[in-house]
């Protein structure tokens, strides 16, 4: 069965266009625009990689990150930060909270492909919900 990737992203034409490519590459895909939802998303469903926007409303990306690392049956799950721009002492602060990387927006379709291959694949093996 295909990998499963969660998104989780506020702006709808970013999440739309994410979740249009990722299932061109064969993978299945959840999407949401909110951090409580991706929480429960990510419990539920196990998926092999979270793609999660830097700067959502509400909940920060910071806080649903550290909910994620902190629940020992989703720890191990990478998580992708997405953002259009980043001071040095931020992309610090993302690398120090354990990010698995950091994509850029608008996004560059070749390092999105190289990222989540890298990531989903390798870890598509330990998913249980595939």
């Amino acid at each position: 069965m295909q990998p499963m990737i969660v998104i989780v992203e506020h702006d709808r034409s970013n999440r739309e266009f994410l979740e249009t490519f990722l299932k061109f590459e064969d993978f299945r895909v959840l999407a949401t625009e909110t951090s409580d939802t991706a929480l429960n998303l990510v419990q539920e469903h196990r998926p092999v990689l979270v793609l999660l926007d830097a700067h959502l409303p509400g909940t920060s990306s910071l806080e649903l990150h550290t909910r994620l690392k902190n629940d020992q049956d989703i720890a191990d799950i990478p998580v992708i930060a997405m953002t259009t721009y980043i001071m040095p002492s931020q992309q610090q602060v993302l690398n120090e909270a354990g990010f698995a990387a950091c994509i850029y927006k608008p996004i560059d379709i070749s390092q999105l492909r190289i990222y989540v291959n890298y990531y989903a694949w390798h870890n598509s093996e330990r998913s249980p919900h595939q």
